[in-house]
């Protein structure tokens, strides 16, 4: 295969390109930036990306697209959602008082109801262990011995013992 015979002059990169880039009307001008698209297209791959691409932007392009932060906001959450479900609305902060369940110890209020009908003697017991749940009779089974002692002790206080 015969070579091919090689300039006697170095080519000069830098002039070519200034001549390519000096060529006129070979050129398609850039479209315009689409920034709502793009910032739609952000947020739909969620929070951080969305706020990567905010960070990316402009005061003026940021400015352009604003009013649109509720929409980029639910879109971002949703993408970053599991289940795809829409966010959950804002929660009102709830003070003490308005709680609906105030939290107490269950078996300190058995163990006090308990004792108090042990007091007036093994028939008020009994009665009273008939009205308990199940889950409440299993958690304070184990001190039915002593809830019945303490009954049999009242009923020889008042002289009702067999």
């Amino acid at each position: 295969m015969p070579m091919a015979a090689l300039p006697d002059t170095a080519a000069d990169t830098a002039a070519d390109l200034d001549q390519f880039a000096a060529a006129a009307g070979d050129t398609e001008p850039f479209p315009d930036r689409d920034i709502l698209a793009e910032a739609r297209d952000a947020a739909e791959l969620g929070r951080a990306a969305f706020e990567a691409f905010w960070q990316s932007l402009s005061r003026s392009e940021r400015a352009d697209i604003v009013g649109h932060m509720d929409e980029f906001r639910n879109t971002a959450l949703r993408a970053d959602s599991p289940f795809d479900l829409p966010p959950l609305p804002e929660a009102l902060p709830v003070t003490e008082a308005e709680q609906p369940v105030v939290a107490r110890d269950v078996f300190a209020d058995l163990d006090r109801e308990a004792h108090a009908a042990a007091e007036e003697g093994s028939a008020e017991l009994a009665k009273w262990w008939k009205t308990l749940r199940r889950g409440d009779a299993d958690l304070i089974r184990a001190l039915r011995p002593e809830y019945q002692r303490l009954a049999e002790e009242a009923d020889a206080q008042r002289g009702l013992a067999l």
